[in-house]
């Protein structure tokens, strides 16, 4: 399992690159609108064992949030564990 402190470290392509050669696999981009932000955006990327089952998984995501003037902040950015 990779530390998402390694990871917060590294750029995305860094990241994703370290991923990969860790044997990550990167599966499909999950979108989702949200009441909170226009749109939430987790690359996610899973660790398979010889069997196939999930040993891991881990999401870069990308967010926002609306203040009370309806004004959006800056995007975040955060590296999860699913």
């Amino acid at each position: 399992m990779v530390s998402l402190f390694i990871l917060q470290g590294l750029s995305l392509s860094g990241a994703d690159k370290y991923l990969l050669e860790a044997g990550y696999i990167e599966e499909e981009t999950i979108e989702k609108n949200s009441l909170e932000c226009d749109i939430i955006i987790t690359y996610v990327y899973v660790l398979y064992d010889i069997e196939g089952k999930v040993i891991d998984r881990v999401g870069y995501v990308e967010y926002c949030f609306i203040d009370e003037d309806g004004d959006q902040d800056a995007f975040k950015v955060e590296w999860i564990r699913l």
